[in-house]
């Protein structure tokens, strides 16, 4: 660069040294490239030679070429996130940092530009958004409402329906802690919850709910616990009206004939029942399940429940007779299909007092139930390769079963030069790498054994029921077979290969240190040549 003003020279040095960028440009007034640094091949695919010469809009996307013309009018330092053309002729997302310079005298001004590949971050950030999106949809088309919370109970978003339902605007309900919303009466219970909640456990609370005009309303509140890579981040409630519920059990002490009346008249279906025999069924059971209430009533409740949930509905029937219980359980519909229903029971006391048996409400909450295990599926599994992820495959450790005569043992696997992949295929090339060893590893261990991605290219195989390390040994010799076949890529094929550490977990052995020993044998496979197997 022995064209500039030896001054201007040392500021474009100092300049691109401060830089963290990875593309160097230095063009000319004329927005034309008088130098470029070799990392432009590495990063774009694009010679040096090539570029220089060529003005800088030519390999800018159209939309953002505005940009670079706003960010090349600035007299100061400026930054600004645009699309650069690659090589293979796409484009990639890069965040430019712009510095104009001048030399002592004015004549010669040159614009320095590092370009920073920031491709991935901004897939990442679009993938978020679009998930975002589509939960988004299912809360605000759910005929209840939902909001979540921090850890510490402040509400950082509700559904559009709260406004309906409560009157309250967005404004007026984020930043504020939900027990502010609560009867007085009711907040001691949702103290009690948050242990419970803590722990990562779902909690359920009705409670009265305070809407805009001051009135009080009842809801159910399904309480979930969220969880990201083991830490607590939020919690998400799905309120549900249940005040005609509530008003409806203060009804059944009153009068039989008011109960009846507006228990066929209710969403929610009603059933009264002595022992295990349903002696009476609201009609809305029809639009429920399908059964009309005359297939109901002198037969036994547990000849419609879902076979793994007959001892626990049956023993919520023993102490509904006596007191109020909930219950979360599956029911048979008429066409055969499994709903889960929320379901409320209780003693049940006719017109005059008199004790009958039980009275139990139910609702279907099958798109609640899958949005909860959605969730839950989302905290457990890694998304790129569909295996368990970090924090999961660590709970599994701790709580590993033990088998008297036999072991656990712990593989760590770790992609030989997936660095390369990564550099010469693009990221998303990396990623499908990743997914089909992750596939292959499944597929050479047994059913009892787990397959993790504990961060990057690491791999983690928890074996159950191993003798001794040479079996150990054994199928991780399989998996670096199965792995070492080519994998087939958009572009053409590509071959990796495993280098694998196997150890043995001693009686009680803290995960961590478990894990460690077996990374220390994956670092001896790779100092032996890589592609085999080591044991420690």
């Amino acid at each position: 660069m022995d064209v500039f003003d030896p001054r201007l020279q040392a500021a474009i040095d100092r300049f691109i040294e401060e830089s963290t960028g990875e593309v160097v440009v230095v063009s000319d007034a004329d927005a034309v490239a008088r130098w470029v640094s070799p990392s432009a091949e590495r990063v774009l695919g694009w010679t040096a030679e090539t570029l220089e010469s060529q003005r800088t809009p030519d390999y800018i996307h159209p939309d953002d070429i505005p940009i670079l013309m706003e960010l090349r009018a600035r007299t100061d330092d400026g930054t600004a996130l645009m699309r650069i053309r690659n090589g293979d002729g796409g484009y990639r997302w890069c965040r430019v940092a712009s510095r104009r310079l001048s030399d002592a005298s004015g004549a010669q001004t040159l614009r320095v530009s590092v370009f920073h590949d920031v491709d991935a971050e901004v897939a990442t950030q679009q993938a978020l958004a679009e998930s975002e999106h589509w939960y988004r949809l299912l809360a605000e088309n759910l005929t209840d409402f939902v909001t979540m919370a921090s850890p510490d109970g402040t509400l950082t978003w509700a559904s559009p329906s709260a406004t309906a339902v409560l009157g309250w605007t967005p404004e007026e309900v984020y930043g504020r802690p939900t027990a502010t919303f609560l009867h007085p009466d009711d907040i001691p219970r949702l103290v009690e919850l948050r242990g419970q909640m803590a722990e990562g456990r779902a909690s359920l609370l009705r409670a009265r709910v305070q809407r805009a005009d001051g009135s009080y309303r009842w809801f159910d509140l399904s309480i979930k616990p969220v969880f990201e890579d083991g830490a607590l981040v939020g919690r998400a409630t799905a309120y549900r009206d249940v005040q005609a519920e509530v008003e409806a059990q203060a009804a059944l002490a009153a009068s039989e004939r008011q109960f009846r009346l507006l228990a066929e008249n209710a969403a929610d279906v009603v059933i009264l029942g002595d022992g295990d025999v349903i002696t009476w069924a609201s009609p809305s059971l029809i639009a429920a399940l399908g059964w009309s209430p005359d297939e109901w009533v002198g037969g036994v409740l547990s000849a419609y429940v879902h076979a793994d949930d007959v001892i626990a509905v049956r023993g919520e029937q023993d102490e509904a007779a006596e007191s109020a219980t909930r219950q979360r359980f599956r029911l048979r519909g008429k066409d055969g299909e499994v709903h889960w229903v929320d379901s409320h029971a209780g003693p049940y006391r006719d017109g005059a007092g008199n004790s009958g048996g039980w009275v139990a409400s139910f609702r279907v909450i099958d798109d609640l139930v899958r949005a909860e295990q959605e969730l839950e599926r989302r905290a457990r599994i890694d998304t790129v390769t569909g295996l368990l992820n970090r924090h999961e495959a660590f709970e599994r450790l701790t709580v590993r079963e033990r088998r008297s005569g036999t072991h656990t043992a712990v593989l760590f696997c770790d992609v030989d030069r997936f660095k390369d992949i990564n550099d010469m295929r693009g990221h998303a090339a990396g990623d499908e790498v990743l997914r089909v060893v992750g596939e292959r590893i499944s597929s050479a261990i047994r059913r009892d054994d787990v397959a993790a991605r504990i961060g990057g290219d690491e791999l983690l195989v928890i074996l159950s029921g191993v003798h001794d390390l040479d079996e150990a040994l054994a199928v991780g010799e399989s998996i670096r077979l199965a792995v070492a076949e080519p994998i087939m890529l958009a572009d053409g094929s590509v071959t990796t290969s495993l280098s694998i550490g196997a150890t043995i977990a001693d009686a009680d052995e803290d995960p961590d240190v478990l894990v460690a020993r077996a990374d220390e044998a994956m670092y001896d496979a790779k100092r032996s040549g890589r592609d085999r197997v080591v044991g420690r």
